[in-house]
C-alpha cells in the first residue's frame, strides 16, 4: 500500500495490487510521529510509505489453508480407500510447498520503505522483511531523484544524495515509480524554495 503525501486530498486506485491513499482523508497521530521522529519544527513537504499490498488478511489465509486441508484430507482418504495410499505423501508435499510460498509472500509484505522530506532534510527509512530498520538522512539541497524513462520493471527510483545512489520503490509497478519520482521531484523543488526564499 502507498500512503500519499500530506498534500494529496483524495484516494486513487492503481492497478497491480497497490493503492494510493491521501493522508488528508485519515487522521494522523501526531504523538506517534513525534515519538518516532522527534519534534518536527519544519513542515513535511512529502511523505510516502511504500509497501507491497497483501491480498489476504491473516484470517483470509487461515480460511484458505483450512479449505485446502479439508480438500486434501478428503482426496487423500479417497485415494487410501481405493488402494492408492502413496498419493497421501505427495499431497503433504504440496501443502508444505503452499505454506513455504505463503511465508515468502508475507515476508515480502513486511518490507517497507518510507520517504520523508522537510525543507532541510530528506529521510529514507528502509525496513527489511525481518523487521530491521535502517534510517538515513540527507540534506535536501544535496538530493536529486532519477528514474529511467520509459520506466521498465527493472528500473527503480534512485535517490542521489551527494556521491551516494540509493534505489527504492522496487515493489511498485513502472507507472507508480514514475508517479512517486515526479511528486518527489516537485517536493524537492519546493524544499529549495523554502531554503532560498
Amino acid at each position: 500500500m502507498i500512503l500519499g503525501s500530506s498534500r494529496c486530498s483524495k484516494s486513487l486506485g492503481w492497478p497491480g495490487g497497490f493503492a494510493a491513499v491521501g493522508t488528508a482523508a485519515h487522521r494522523i497521530d501526531l504523538r506517534r510521529i513525534t515519538a518516532r521522529f522527534g519534534v518536527m519544527s519544519e513542515p513535511i513537504l512529502f511523505r510516502e510509505i511504500l509497501q507491497q499490498h497483501q491480498a489476504l488478511s491473516q484470517r483470509g489465509w487461515a480460511i484458505v489453508f483450512c479449505a485446502l486441508g479439508l480438500f486434501f484430507t478428503g482426496f487423500g482418504l479417497a485415494m487410501f480407500i481405493n488402494g492408492a495410499w502413496p498419493v497421501i505423501g505427495f499431497l503433504g508435499v504440496e501443502v508444505g510447498a503452499l505454506y513455504v510460498g505463503y511465508r515468502v509472500m508475507t515476508g515480502r509484505a513486511r518490507r517497507q520503505e518510507e520517504v520523508i522530506l522537510t525543507p532541510s532534510t530528506l529521510s529514507l527509512h528502509l525496513r527489511d522483511p525481518r523487521g530491521r530498520l535502517q534510517r538515513q538522512s540527507f540534506p535536501a539541497r544535496d538530493c536529486a531523484v532519477m528514474i529511467n524513462r520509459p520506466t521498465t520493471w527493472d528500473d527503480p527510483v534512485v535517490l542521489r544524495a551527494g556521491n551516494r545512489r540509493i534505489p527504492f520503490g522496487g515493489d511498485l509497478n513502472p507507472d507508480q515509480r514514475q508517479d512517486v519520482a515526479d511528486r518527489l521531484l516537485k517536493a524537492l523543488s519546493e524544499a529549495r524554495k523554502f531554503a532560498n526564499p
